[in-house]
């Protein structure tokens, strides 16, 4: 069961500086019944610093280390839910990353699972992700426009490019449905102040008229 949670930040926090936004997904999750030397495989091969245990509907019920694997061999334990640690430490979804980071610095910990509202693992933030809270202002905005378009079209088909707070978008436009679409998604982002379409894919920008009630 997941008892220590890291909860909205009290009067909320601009969802661009939340966990669900910093994580890395889809997360590799193993179950309970996990034999043992599958988990340490995974360890091992990926080079993951932990391993979510999960039961079958996604719910967290602890975390697995290599650490771990190693002291459950010698215990002579067999699958990764006899050898997890729990109650699992893990970032709600809006959790403020400031808080995420905090935590890991201070704990000594590597990367927290991220859980929804009910408890089930949507994703992973590591220290490595937390990096992106060094970045520049314009790098932090462009992080922020790039991770909304990858996830949206599921690829690299759009990049944004930021100088002053002025977001330019390049790449291939279907219609004009998609750019709406893109700079909608940009101008969520904080610190975005203009956004416009590059004309031919090409950081040149073009700006793209808004409707009159300010809509893309």
């Amino acid at each position: 069961m997941v008892r220590n949670k890291l909860a909205l930040a009290q009067g909320g926090i601009p969802i661009m500086w939340s966990a669900v936004n910093f994580m890395t997904r889809p997360v590799v999750t193993v179950r309970h019944g996990t034999p043992l030397s599958e988990a340490g495989a995974i360890l091992a091969n990926c080079g993951y610093a932990a391993l979510p245990v999960v039961d079958d509907g996604g719910l967290l019920l602890g975390v697995i280390t290599a650490g771990d694997v190693l002291r459950a061999n010698h215990r002579g334990l067999a699958t990764a839910g006899e050898a997890m640690a729990c109650p699992a430490l893990a970032a709600e979804m809006f959790a403020d990353v400031h808080v995420v980071g905090q935590l890991l610095l201070g704990q000594g910990i590597r990367s927290l699972p991220v859980v929804d509202d009910e408890g089930r693992v949507i994703g992973i933030i590591s220290r490595g992700d937390l990096l992106r809270l060094d970045l520049t202002s314009d790098d932090a905005i462009a992080v922020g426009v790039q991770k909304l378009l990858d996830d949206y079209t599921g690829k690299r088909r759009w990049v944004a490019q930021v100088r002053g707070g002025d977001v330019t978008l390049a790449g291939r436009f279907d219609d004009d449905p998609e750019r709406r679409i893109a700079i909608a998604l940009a101008r969520t982002v904080p610190g975005a102040k203009t956004v416009r379409i590059g004309r031919g894919g090409r950081a040149e920008p073009v700006e793209v008229p808004q409707a009159a009630d300010g809509s893309p």
